[in-house]
């Protein structure tokens, strides 16, 4: 039998070698900018002073919304969790812990 083609007619190893090829590819490309990026100075003092305010703003942001975040992600856990367990698909009582999960 004859292996089924995948993408563009190649084979599934050439099709997983070409992506890996291309991640690979990709993270070298990532090493480049940040070297190239470290290289150069930040900037003025103001510029300096402004990027660290921004830096501190939204550090603070993202704080505030995880915490938000985490209790709505909780809050529908635990209902998915208490729906499932007293209406479970199968016999079975972890149907809530399955779906809640």
């Amino acid at each position: 039998a004859t292996p089924s083609k995948g993408f563009c007619g190649s084979n599934h190893i050439e099709a997983v070698s070409l992506s890996m090829a291309c991640g690979a590819s990709a993270f070298l490309m990532i090493a480049y900018l940040l070297v190239s990026l470290k290289k150069n100075p930040r900037g003025s003092e103001e510029m300096n002073k402004l990027s660290d305010l921004i830096k501190q703003g939204a550090k603070a942001f993202l704080r505030t919304e995880y915490k938000f975040l985490t209790v709505f992600v909780l809050f529908v856990f635990a209902v998915l969790v208490t729906i499932f367990t007293i209406q479970p698909f199968s016999d079975s009582k972890a149907d809530g812990i399955r779906i809640g999960g």
